[in-house]
């Protein structure tokens, strides 16, 4: 699923490196003016890591100029951040090949 959507110009890829090592990274899908974060995982030895890459993310989706993201996670997490809570959507992967969308 992951190639297809890269494929398709759908998967969003931020990495943050430091001293040239990647030291963490995250997976958002676009589709329409939607963005979900799928995946994300940063090195714990540096602290706030994963928060500035929950920034960048918010950044790349105003960037994008999305009218929503989504964050795939805990209904806590969430209220932290003062967003709504919904249920979880299950994706599943539809009928291939997508069209180019990189044009």
């Amino acid at each position: 699923v992951i190639d297809e959507l890269q494929r398709s110009g759908r998967l969003r890829t931020l990495i943050i490196e430091i001293d040239g090592v990647k030291q963490a990274v995250s997976m958002s899908l676009r589709h329409g003016n939607k963005m979900v974060a799928l995946y994300a995982a940063s090195n714990n030895d540096y602290n706030n890591l994963g928060k500035l890459l929950n920034v960048e993310t918010i950044q790349e989706a105003c960037r994008l100029r999305v009218d929503e993201i989504s964050y795939m996670t805990g209904m806590q997490w969430k209220a932290q951040w003062q967003m709504k809570s919904e249920p979880c959507i299950t994706m599943r992967k539809p009928p291939g090949p997508w069209p180019d969308q990189s044009s």
